[in-house]
């Protein structure tokens, strides 16, 4: 008899789960319902906002950071200031990361150090593009054309007291400065490939 009444109570509950299950079946179709609803009335909605809208204007587009020159520059052959090549590097670097030339060329004229001539004349100038600008900061720092760097590398030798890394190193950087100033003088050369 005990038996019986625990299977009849096994059954009810059993029953009375089956008919919670189909409770929240019909809920859960009631709501999947619901959210198709509102979404399509989203979907009109955004669509005709979307025709009466109007084209970004500059202030809604993200922010993006000013572009700054890393260091200064100084007299050419100061420790502490920027070089040539690394001042050329930071500026390609702002190219590729889509900064208009005007602003890498006003970044480049506030990196200069205060007072000096390079400066006064930048500040001076109203033409003032970046090929113009390349040109002269090459002068400015004066770097040697791609004939004479080679001839440099060719007849590089090790210092006295230079490790033999520290050699290989200014070795290296002379061959990417070779490279670089045959680039400029012949921009459209293929046959200029580094090794």
């Amino acid at each position: 008899m005990e038996t019986d009444q625990s299977t009849s109570a096994d059954d009810a509950a059993e029953t009375d789960m089956r008919e919670t299950v189909k409770m929240y079946e019909r809920k859960l179709k009631d709501l999947e319902a619901e959210f198709e609803r509102c979404l399509g009335e989203l979907k009109v909605t955004t669509s005709t906002s979307e025709k009466e809208s109007h084209p970004p204007t500059d202030h809604a587009l993200p922010y993006k950071k000013e572009f700054k020159i890393q260091g200064q520059i100084g007299d050419p052959g100061q420790r502490d200031k920027l070089a040539f090549m690394s001042l050329v590097h930071q500026i390609d670097s702002g190219l590729k990361r889509g900064y208009p030339e005007k602003e890498i060329v006003e970044a480049v004229v506030r990196a200069v150090t205060p007072g000096l001539q390079l400066r006064d004349y930048l500040e001076g100038r109203d033409d003032l593009d970046l090929p113009i600008t390349r040109r002269l900061l090459r002068a400015h720092f004066q770097e040697r054309g791609a004939t004479e760097l080679y001839q440099e590398l060719c007849g590089i030798s090790q210092g006295r007291i230079e490790t033999a890394q520290n050699f290989v190193l200014r070795a290296l950087a002379l061959k990417q400065r070779v490279l670089f100033a045959s680039k400029k003088q012949m921009p459209n050369s293929n046959m200029i490939k580094p090794l």
